[in-house]
């Protein structure tokens, strides 16, 4: 991976603990944050996984890729020492240009994983290298979060579904978001009782979400979106962030019985489930398109129980997926709706919404004025302008654009 050029003047730093990175290249600053969070998780598998330390190295590689000659940690270990400090200690670039969070981010604590470091996977992990240049992605021994991206899951599942009809590709999609988990009898039900074929999204239960006891084995899933939990630690505690609500202490059960959910008062509370013949969506599909897809039901659930649209007014993912939602109103307004839920609102302009319309679900909210801004000087394909409301402003518009059609009859 060839290194940065930039008009930029490098500052030579005191010492490696005080980088200086270019802030030009949005994308190698992302490069930079995937390959810490790599080499974290792999650190914590050096025992049991003789790859580890070859990841470590080959992360390391890529972290100094982007860096002047001479910045940086000089080996792998003190690569690792690193990433028990908050990134923007150690490396010096414009966090504003990804997420100012991350800069706070610390990747291990001791020899542990940090919760924040799974969290911002699911947001910022890219592909390094093309699998056609013989990069080992770490697929068949890295947890799902550290190697896969939303690009990657949505080819393969979009590819699974082109032989589909336009009606059943609706149905499927509503069913990997609705149905998150199921034995095989129960999957077998929804399939036809929804008139879906048999998509390739469901597998079992990862280990790390299971609880075994001499009763059985357990899962619990998550209030917010029904995909099995998370247990590290002692804490249960659902991996997208919307949902961080749903996070429970575990306390020893008496003898064989379940550990005790503590935290829970006043919430949605967790129930445990055997997870005895019980299938959970790959980790990558629920992430990728069963998350951002729960704001789009939840629209069109909204919008279809309107008395003023009447049947066929609402096109859930029409064109297959060219937008998410086709909004046609009997008095001839219209609207083509993409609800978009994605941590780092500059990566829109990467790939251009068909729809006009962008809907922010409400843990988003605060990205409108400058989703709006980013989006002012562009137009959809076809040439319309956007525009960017919240959840909540969007459905005041549609109840508005309503009450002004039927005043007028």
């Amino acid at each position: 991976m060839a290194p940065l050029s930039c008009p930029e003047t490098f500052g030579r730093a005191e010492k490696w603990s005080h980088l200086r990175m270019p802030t030009c290249d949005r994308k190698a600053a992302r490069s930079i944050v995937t390959a810490v969070l790599r080499a974290g998780v792999a650190w914590t598998l050096r025992g049991e996984e003789r790859r580890a330390w070859r990841e470590v190295s080959r992360m390391h590689g890529v972290v100094l890729s982007h860096l002047s000659p001479g910045l940086g940690p000089a080996t792998p270990a003190e690569l690792v020492d690193l990433l028990q400090q908050q990134l923007s200690s150690w490396i010096e670039l414009d966090w504003e240009a990804i997420d100012p969070n991350l800069g706070s981010l610390t990747v291990l604590h001791g020899d542990s994983i940090t919760d924040g470091a799974v969290e911002a996977g699911g947001e910022y992990v890219e592909a390094l290298l093309s699998v056609d240049g013989g990069f080992d992605n770490g697929s068949d021994w890295l947890p799902s979060w550290a190697w896969q991206t939303a690009e990657q899951v949505e080819r393969t599942f979009y590819r699974g579904m082109k032989s589909l009809s336009a009606a059943e590709y609706s149905r499927a999609r509503a069913m990997v978001i609705e149905v998150p988990c199921g034995t095989a009898s129960e999957l077998l039900t929804q399939y036809e009782e929804r008139q879906v074929s048999r998509v390739d999204a469901y597998e079992p239960i990862a280990r790390d979400r299971l609880h075994v006891s001499p009763s059985g084995s357990w899962f619990w899933p998550c209030p917010g979106c029904r995909y099995p939990m998370l247990l590290r630690g002692g804490w249960l505690r659902c991996e997208y962030p919307p949902h961080d609500v749903y996070r429970y202490s575990l306390a020893p059960g008496e003898g064989d019985e379940l550990p005790v959910l503590a935290g829970a008062a006043g919430r949605d509370r967790a129930e445990p489930r055997r997870a005895d013949g019980v299938l959970c969506l790959a980790w990558g599909i629920w992430r990728f398109i069963c998350c951002p897809g729960l704001a789009e039901v939840s629209l069109m659930r909204w919008l279809e129980a309107k008395k003023y649209f009447t049947s066929g007014r609402i096109v859930r993912w029409e064109n297959r997926d060219a937008w998410d939602i086709g909004i046609y109103s009997p008095d001839g307004w219209q609207l083509r709706v993409d609800v978009k839920d994605v941590a780092d609102p500059r990566r829109i302009l990467d790939r251009l919404p068909a729809g006009e319309t962008i809907v922010l679900p409400w843990h988003r909210a605060a990205q409108a004025r400058e989703l709006a801004g980013l989006l002012a000087s562009v137009t959809t394909p076809d040439g319309l302008p956007y525009e960017v409301l919240t959840d909540r402003q969007f459905r005041t518009k549609i109840s508005g654009l309503i009450k002004k059609a039927t005043a007028s009859r």
